[in-house]
């Protein structure tokens, strides 16, 4: 979705950034794993911004019908279905549920693309569990999530709080491992590549590895 952070990335690498002294093949992967996490979070956003509105004023570029939902983003139109064992007409209220399937179609000559579910149970007004899977594919980067598990708090500043397992092909190989978020600006990953374990932060605003 955003080339400058792969760019950026590499530039820093050249000049002794966080790139410094790194395998080329390690940082590469890193960085296609960071480009996943851009995407897989532009579309947690949009699809969680949609089930918190539900009941309420849906946000401009959303149509819904429900259970049908579009939402048109910068990046693609993503498409799919809320279901709920709950009456959400009203919206998702706190002891309730609800289970969105999404499926990311590219911009006209866009490489991005990808599917997934995310399910939302908000505990109380302000704080909600997401857990669900999915997946993304920028060109020759695939990002997949699995196990997603975490707690949102809409009361504070803080980002989410929990986990996920990851896998994803690179140019230069495969990686897989598991992304620990607390709260902060970065995730922390723990990671194989190539047969080797390996441990890095990913910067939740930049989207860049650091090692």
């Amino acid at each position: 979705m955003k080339r400058t952070a792969l760019l950026l990335a590499l530039f820093l690498a050249a000049c002794g950034g966080s790139g410094s002294g790194i395998d080329p093949n390690l940082l590469a992967a890193a960085q296609c794993t960071g480009i996943g996490l851009e995407n897989l979070d532009a579309i947690f956003s949009e699809v969680t911004g949609l089930l918190e509105a539900i009941g309420g004023t849906l946000p401009p570029n959303v149509t819904y019908a429900a259970p049908d939902y579009t939402i048109t983003t910068s990046f693609g139109t993503i498409a799919g279905s809320v279901t709920s064992t709950d009456d959400i007409s009203d919206g998702i209220d706190a002891g309730e549920a609800a289970s969105a399937s999404w499926n990311l179609a590219p911009l006209a000559g866009g490489v991005l693309a990808g599917n997934g579910t995310f399910n939302l149970s908000r505990l109380t007004d302000a704080l909600f569990t997401v857990t669900g899977d999915g997946s993304v594919v920028d060109g020759t980067c695939v990002f997949n999530a699995t196990n997603v598990d975490l707690d949102v708090d809409l009361a504070t500043a803080l980002g989410p709080v929990g986990s996920f397992d990851f896998n994803g092909v690179t140019p230069n190989g495969p990686i897989t491992g598991t992304m620990t978020f607390d709260g902060s600006a970065a995730a922390a990953v723990e990671a194989l590549f190539l047969g080797l374990t390996t441990t890095f932060t990913i910067d939740l605003d930049t989207f860049l590895p650091d090692f």
